[in-house]
């Protein structure tokens, strides 16, 4: 089968899983399919990862050497188990004790170091070297110059697919403070043709619509107002031609790679809110972490998804949600106790009535307060279940459309013979259960503890996950007619028993799944 990477079209995110996405998509065009670089080992004293941890024996561990072939998986752990919180830590606490220090010692807020701190860890993932020198602080670097071809100083648009290089369109989601609407920071058009149009219109009668409805794209907004440029080299250019979908777009700079991670994933506190402006210095929005939106990127992927549909409705674009929100299921519990049915399956929860939510406690203080500000936090996680949800009703119509009239009674015997039906899955950091209820969920944040790294390593191999990625594998490369359902179970009963051997066989459970607190 051809691999993942030439089958994987978007990523659409926000928080962390932006620089997730940046970190593959980097190493992806940097190394290609060839040999990824191999690990440099970390020293005892300032190892980060986990499987470093455990090479060294730390804490007690029992010491298990680092293994000789590493994983692409392994390259892009190392990376990202870096210390990213300290720094912004130590610049928010400058701000604060140290007001002048923008004017006196450095023009860093803790945004900057922040992005700054992933910049170093991509370079040298040992955390034994630091980058020389200061950067132009902004969104922008004339002509390439003072940014690096690669890493995560690299502009954007590098990053961007061409006729030669299949590269997956990153779609990075913020939040504009101005309005609330999706501000979205991405390698993909903003603009396309109206499929709706009959292929002999003139094109001076054409329709160009958005592809991402209600929201903006941020060069756009740095092009917004055509003052004359500011003291760098960026310029706005107009398309030749007003009837091509194409709008004004920049020349001379870009959006460093890292700067477009953090308009996704501005965290309060740990990160500032971020300005954009025009070219010629004028200020047209503010952009917060894209999860006030939708915590989980979701809602433009299946937008995406329903374009791709309507540019030509022979494709079936297949949408993976990835989340680490082990209590985003508050039924996945249900009916794990001893001698009962296996759990429920995450895409049968989405089609039952919603859980009734915990009891709220009573007399909370400052009540009144809190509530306006809770609703507005619970209401984007609230937004991307509505979105999966009504992803596994989309997945449905389609079916009807496609010939195929009597749904199963289980979601999971889509991925077990009928692949050619299913377009949306999910992998996830479950829920841990005791007596049919969930544990306490694992502690997240900019920096990641080694039992919370080996906690989510864990859950990749988890039961509840296996299905899924041996449904998705089984999917990889020239299918079987849809009507031949025994070659597409032999597919997916291939790629379960992969799945498996590499897990440590069918119905074994993660090693070591005790969740920290």
């Amino acid at each position: 089968r051809p691999p993942f990477s030439r089958q994987l079209f978007a990523i659409s995110t926000v928080s962390g899983g932006s620089l997730g996405a940046a970190v593959y998509a980097a190493l992806l065009d940097q190394y290609g399919s060839g040999a990824w670089p191999r690990l440099r080992p970390e020293g005892a004293d300032d190892a980060q990862w986990f499987r470093s941890g455990k090479a060294y024996g730390l804490r007690g561990l029992s010491r298990e050497p680092l293994p000789g072939v590493m994983s692409r998986k392994d390259v892009v752990q190392q990376i990202l188990a870096g210390d990213f919180l300290s720094p912004a830590i130590a610049a928010l606490s400058l701000d604060i004790w140290v007001p002048f220090h923008v004017n006196l010692i450095n023009p860093g807020d803790r945004t900057y170091f922040l992005e700054r701190s992933w910049e170093e860890r991509f370079a040298d993932p040992s955390g034994g070297t630091k980058i020389a020198g200061l950067r132009t602080l902004g969104p922008r670097a004339t002509g390439g110059q003072a940014y690096r071809a690669t890493g995560l100083e690299r502009g954007l648009a590098s990053l961007a697919p061409d006729e030669t290089t299949w590269r997956p369109l990153l779609v990075f989601n913020g939040t504009s403070i101005t309005t609330g609407r999706r501000i979205i920071t991405s390698t993909l058009h903003p603009l396309m043709g109206s499929p709706d149009d009959p292929d002999d219109l003139p094109d001076e009668e054409r329709t160009v619509e958005a592809v991402f409805r209600d929201a903006y794209d941020t060069y756009d907004l740095m092009c917004s107002s055509m003052l004359p440029p500011g003291p760098s080299d960026c310029t706005c250019v107009r398309p030749a031609k007003k009837t091509v979908p194409e709008v004004v777009r920049i020349k001379g700079c870009d959006v460093r790679l890292s700067t477009a991670v953090s308009n996704a994933a501005r965290f309060p506190v740990v990160s500032s809110h971020g300005d954009i402006t025009t070219t010629g210095g004028k200020l047209v929005d503010r952009i917060a972490d894209g999860a006030y939106f939708d915590y989980s990127g979701i809602v433009s992927a299946m937008e995406l998804h329903a374009q791709i549909a309507r540019v030509d409705v022979k494709l079936n674009p297949f949408v993976l949600f990835l989340t680490n929100d082990p209590g985003f299921n508050p039924q996945a519990c249900e009916g794990s106790g001893a001698g009962d049915a296996a759990p429920l399956d995450e895409l049968d929860v989405l089609r039952r009535p919603t859980a009734p939510p915990t009891t709220p406690a009573r007399g909370e203080l400052f009540s009144s307060l809190r509530y306006p500000l809770d609703t507005v936090l619970n209401a984007r996680v609230a937004r991307s279940g509505h979105t999966m949800a009504q992803s596994v009703l989309l997945n449905r119509y389609q079916n009807v459309r496609a010939g195929y009239d009597t749904a199963p009674r289980s979601m999971v015997q889509l991925r077990e013979g009928l692949q050619a039906f299913v377009s949306f899955d999910i992998v996830s950091v479950g829920a841990r259960c005791n007596k049919d209820k969930q544990v306490h969920p694992v502690p997240m944040s900019w920096w990641l503890s080694m039992p919370t790294q080996a906690y989510l390593d864990q859950e990749i191999c988890a039961p509840h996950n296996r299905g899924s990625i041996a449904g998705l594998l089984s999917q990889l490369g020239p299918q079987p007619p849809a009507n031949e359902t025994g070659a597409h179970m032999e597919r997916y009963a291939r790629e379960k028993a992969h799945v498996d051997a590499s897990c440590g066989g069918p119905g074994a459970v993660p090693r070591s799944g005790r969740q920290t607190r």
